[in-house]
């Protein structure tokens, strides 16, 4: 058996970046498919995932959402999801409120210059007639991507793709709720770069965004800090999550902090599948005997 200062030292010497999360396991073919399968939400409780999916239309790029549950160690078939939130244009990247009773999602025809964040409630048994959101965010003539909502329901973050104001054809903002519609949208200027950056990703507890950013080469998962009443501290995740020679987008955080999702993909064939990576601070935070056994048990 390893002694003690063993132990101390093999988890000493691992050197966790602060954002450092565990290998990265790909969810099984239950779910994922030979197309693009990204755009992944979980519910409170972490047993079910939303995404979109192109698995029905590959030609046209027409995404549909679709839900997987988690059953002990499995998941479901996917399955679309029944009722109106999808139509026969392309619906998307699904997020859902921190209490699961609202949907949010992206809503537009591929090929064209128009795509609306729209939203749906839950009726007590099943998703209701999608709406347009009200407000600012939405543009006549631009597509609105990728949105997501602040712990406290009252900050929309969201990409605007080659909206003025952009340094590149992906960027975040964000947009507060006045009390009956969603606010001007501001720029986030500690963020963004000329090399894009998407995919806006608040956690439960406020405290980071999570985002891809191109600013290193290809699409990498990105977190920033909220410090001083902005975003700032941005750091790259580490290799667990960011695959050399993979793109790596759609990141999701679950509302426990412990998993999170997000979409990679190789060029070549160019298709996305979701994975999870399990967080590992009980193995970095190692200064007391406890937590170093945990790892053990």
């Amino acid at each position: 058996m390893k002694s003690t200062l063993a132990i101390v030292a093999a988890v000493s010497g691992a050197a966790f970046a602060a954002a450092d999360w565990g290998p990265a396991a790909r969810l099984p073919d239950a779910v994922n498919s030979p197309y693009y399968d990204w755009g992944v939400c979980a519910t409170a409780d972490g047993n079910t995932i939303y995404f979109s999916s192109n698995r029905q239309n590959p030609s046209s790029f027409a995404n549909d959402i679709y839900y997987s549950r988690r059953v002990g160690s499995s998941w479901t078939p996917a399955q679309k999801v029944p009722g109106p939130v999808n139509s026969p244009d392309d619906d998307s990247v699904p997020c859902l409120t921190w209490d699961d009773r609202r949907m949010y999602f992206t809503r537009g025809k591929q090929g064209t210059p128009e795509g609306d964040i729209w939203a749906s409630d839950w009726t007590g048994t099943g998703w209701g007639n999608p709406y347009k959101i009200p407000g600012h965010v939405n543009r006549p003539d631009k597509w609105e991507w990728n949105p997501a909502i602040s712990p406290d329901g009252l900050t929309l973050y969201f990409n605007g793709i080659e909206w003025p104001g952009n340094l590149a054809v992906y960027n975040i903002w964000m947009s507060r709720w006045t009390g009956s519609e969603w606010g001007t949208p501001s720029f986030l200027t500690t963020i963004n770069t000329a090399a894009g950056e998407g995919d806006p990703a608040p956690t439960y507890d406020g405290k980071y965004l999570y985002f891809w950013s191109r600013r290193a080469g290809p699409p990498r998962i990105h977190r920033a800090e909220y410090v001083g009443g902005k975003w700032q501290k941005v750091e790259e995740l580490g290799a667990n999550v960011n695959a050399p020679g993979y793109r790596q987008t759609d990141p999701f955080v679950t509302k426990d902090g412990r998993y999170l999702f997000f979409a990679r993909s190789p060029y070549t064939p160019d298709a996305y599948d979701i994975y999870v990576s399990r967080w590992c601070e009980p193995a970095v935070e190692a200064s007391s005997l406890g937590r170093i056994k945990a790892l053990f048990r």
